[in-house]
């Protein structure tokens, strides 16, 4: 797993915890979808997403949540799951990482995030 150490070694920069009603309300997400959008986007009653909501409540969002601030606004590269989760378990703040996202796609979300799965 790697740490931010790692992440600032990779030339990425922690832009630090970020409130998630502001991400949710002023950021912008995959194909300038609204949050509604995204958000309904999920069955949270699955198994899966109520286990790892679970897991969020308990632990806090492990890996930070990617995105390109140099956007206005910002934009959401990857994380739309663990940052809904993250809303309904309560979570008030997620870490964030300041990400490209061009390179992010090309180059480095696996590298960057070994646990994502696609």
């Amino acid at each position: 797993m790697r740490t931010m150490a790692t992440v600032h070694q990779a030339g990425l920069w922690d832009a630090g915890p970020q409130s998630v009603q502001h991400m949710t309300s002023r950021f912008h997400f995959a194909d300038g979808d609204n949050w509604a959008e995204v958000r309904d986007n999920y069955n949270f009653d699955a198994p899966n997403m109520r286990a790892m909501q679970d897991d969020i409540k308990r632990n806090g969002i492990r890996e930070p949540i990617p995105v390109d601030y140099s956007q206005n606004p910002p934009k959401v590269v990857d994380g739309h799951t663990r940052l809904a989760l993250a809303e309904r378990a309560g979570l008030q703040t997620v870490p964030t990482v300041d990400v490209d996202e061009f390179d992010y796609n090309v180059f480095g979300h696996k590298e960057l995030h070994p646990t994502v799965r696609r």
